[in-house]
């Protein structure tokens, strides 16, 4: 009995150890590559924006786009954030979901997300899900994804210097899109 209770402690300090010291595998690649960028002589801004910021950009963006907001995040200042625009049609609106990722792991979205949010918008017809993030989204295993945009750094700096011409400038001093994830 006592040798169960001992394998069992001892089982228990390994997961917590595990648990405390252990990193998710986006995060270790996302720094892996960094560094590997970092030794190339690749080094460009090294500034993360704020999630504050990217909420305002977005909320700006959708707006110019023809989508405003219905639901608004209930703290603009998260690293996550879920916001509800609608697009008015001559049939009735279209709702939006959008997650906002401003400060993902290693700087990659994990491919769980978009997951995730196609499982939200599956239940509401007619949604569409946009997951937006200035970093690098893992895209491994969403070939097959539907109603889904999948919106990062540079897709998302090309989308403002369109539609908000005036702003791209300050999308400059901060480090958009992120180590290269596993593609399609």
């Amino acid at each position: 009995m006592g040798v169960f209770i001992l394998a069992f402690l001892i089982l228990a300090v390994v997961l917590l150890l595990l648990a405390l010291f252990g990193r998710h595998p986006t995060q270790v690649r996302g720094e892996l590559a960094a560094r590997e960028r970092m030794l190339r002589g690749e080094l460009g801004p090294t500034e993360r924006i704020d999630p504050r910021s990217l909420h305002d950009l977005v909320v700006e963006l959708l707006r110019r786009v023809g989508l405003p907001l219905i639901e608004d995040s209930d703290d603009p200042n998260a690293e996550r954030q879920r916001l509800v625009a609608k697009q008015p049609g001559p049939f009735g609106d279209r709702r939006h979901v959008v997650i906002l990722e401003a400060a993902p792991p290693g700087d990659i979205v994990a491919s769980t997300t978009p997951l995730e949010l196609a499982e939200e918008i599956k239940s509401d017809w007619g949604a569409v899900g946009v997951l937006i993030t200035p970093y690098a989204i893992d895209r491994e295993g969403l070939s097959a994804l539907e109603g889904v945009e999948l919106v990062d750094g540079p897709r998302l700096s090309a989308f403002i210097a369109r539609y908000l011409p005036e702003r791209a400038g300050e999308l400059d001093r901060y480090r958009l899109g992120g180590p290269e994830p596993h593609a399609v």
